[in-house]
């Protein structure tokens, strides 16, 4: 498995110039993309002048999220 986020993705000049993190799930199999593809465009449709960026975890543009399981338990 791996760990995947779907942002929007701006480009200007051909440098990103922003991304917006709209999904994350982990990824087996060319199939689960596809469904993960599929939901996000339902649930996010892109905005004008936006692409899909899918990054991994080792992406230099994965976005970390705190763990908040910790949190709730206290």
């Amino acid at each position: 498995m791996m760990l995947s986020q779907l942002h929007w993705q701006w480009i200007e000049k051909g440098k990103t110039i922003k991304t917006e993190l709209k999904a994350m799930r982990d990824i087996g199999s060319n199939d689960e993309m596809r469904e993960f593809i599929a939901d996000a465009n339902r649930d996010w449709p892109l905005p004008e002048n936006a692409i899909w960026l899918v990054v991994h975890e080792r992406s230099q543009y994965f976005v970390q999220i705190p763990d908040t399981k910790e949190e709730d338990e206290t």
